[in-house]
């Protein structure tokens, strides 16, 4: 699989949907910046440092005054999203990893800034086309979102399980 970078909230949500465990035997490395691993994610921070420590997760800094980060705060984005979008596209395009985001605005900033993006649908399709993940296992993880009433990570354009991901599908082949 291709290697992702979390932003927080899609981590929190991707763990509330017990789709973190499933993903831990995959292949690809799971990024994280400092800002979103010490700060964002503070309440979980004993299972961030469990998921570094198995090597799993890798923790990036961003360096000080970096311009494309007060850029992006600039235009609005809050402090871990810029960071990791600055991050990302400082690295060679092809090897920017996969940034994963329930935000809109995020993802919209790092397709500006072109860094691959996608929310956790995108995600879970990349596991299940590289072999990480069984489709079944994905729409049971997914299965949550079915109920009208749970919306943590539910992508705007979900209808059902099968149909929401054959087109998601069908529209990053066609990219």
């Amino acid at each position: 699989m291709k290697d992702v970078l979390f932003d927080a909230d899609a981590f929190l949500c991707i763990r509330k949907l017990s789709f973190l465990r499933t993903l831990e035997a995959g292949k690809g490395k799971w990024l994280m910046t400092g800002y979103i691993a010490k700060h964002e994610l503070s309440d979980v921070v004993a299972e961030i440092g469990a998921l570094c420590a198995a090597e799993r997760l890798q923790i990036h800094q961003l360096p000080a005054r970096d311009v494309g980060f007060r850029r992006l705060k600039e235009q609005g984005h809050d402090r871990g999203e810029a960071e990791a979008i600055s991050w990302a596209a400082q690295l060679p395009r092809d090897q920017r990893p996969l940034f994963i985001s329930v935000d809109k605005r995020a993802r919209d900033g790092a397709k500006e800034n072109g860094v691959p993006v996608g929310d956790i649908l995108d995600l879970m399709i990349e596991a299940v086309d590289c072999g990480d993940v069984s489709y079944e296992d994905a729409r049971e993880k997914a299965s949550i979102w079915d109920d009208k009433h749970q919306v943590q990570g539910r992508p705007r354009d979900y209808t059902t399980f099968a149909e929401t991901f054959e087109k998601r599908r069908q529209s990053r082949r066609q990219r």
